[in-house]
């Protein structure tokens, strides 16, 4: 599914808190099955390096759940204010490494819970694409609205109604745009 938010988001004037943040720094993404959002640091271009070698976790993500794929066929590239939702996909296998070293290890049955009404598992995969290279521009203004924009058009309404997303909604993330896109860790953070 693609998420189009076609007009600017007036952030400054919003009066919400930031959510609560938690950290486990021993957990991937993929591993919190319980939790049935989950980031995608996506390129603009969905799938990344998936097809030509590339293993950083977007291509990671694609490799252990191949239904992914179909996606590089289906989505052209990301606009600023887009966001891909990939649903109901199976995990098959587990694996070591990052980068250079990545490889996988054994076959996994997926813990992700099935939904027997839909015949699906019960995740979705938020890929938004960060600004890459950003550098010292980054911290600026219209470059921090552009990732706090592409984070809210990945997650709006994708909170169910009658809940609160400080209590019971959650997103599986982490480094977003920090590895090969060079964002600064603490800015990406608080741009989640």
């Amino acid at each position: 599914q693609r998420k189009v938010i076609k007009s600017s988001i007036p952030f400054k004037k919003s009066k919400k808190p930031i959510c609560k943040i938690e950290i486990d720094p021993d957990s991937r993404i993929e591993d919190l099955t319980q939790i049935t959002h989950h980031a995608d640091f996506a390129n603009k271009y969905i799938g990344g390096g998936a097809l030509t070698g590339g293993c950083v976790q977007e291509e990671i993500l694609f490799a252990i759940k191949p239904e992914c794929l179909v996606t590089m066929l289906i989505c052209a590239r990301m606009d600023n204010n887009e966001a891909i939702i990939i649903s109901g996909t199976q995990r098959f296998c587990n694996y070591s490494g990052y980068g250079r070293t990545w490889k996988c290890i054994e076959s996994e049955k997926d813990t992700t819970p099935f939904d027997e009404e839909s015949k699906y598992f019960n995740n979705h995969i938020v890929a938004i694409d960060a600004i890459p290279h950003a550098g010292p521009a980054q911290f600026q203004n219209r470059a921090v609205l552009r990732e706090i924009h592409k984070v809210y058009c990945g997650l709006y309404n994708t909170i169910p109604e009658n809940s609160s997303p400080s209590k019971s909604f959650k997103f599986a993330t982490g480094n977003w745009g920090c590895g090969a896109f060079g964002g600064n860790k603490q800015l990406k953070a608080i741009e989640q």
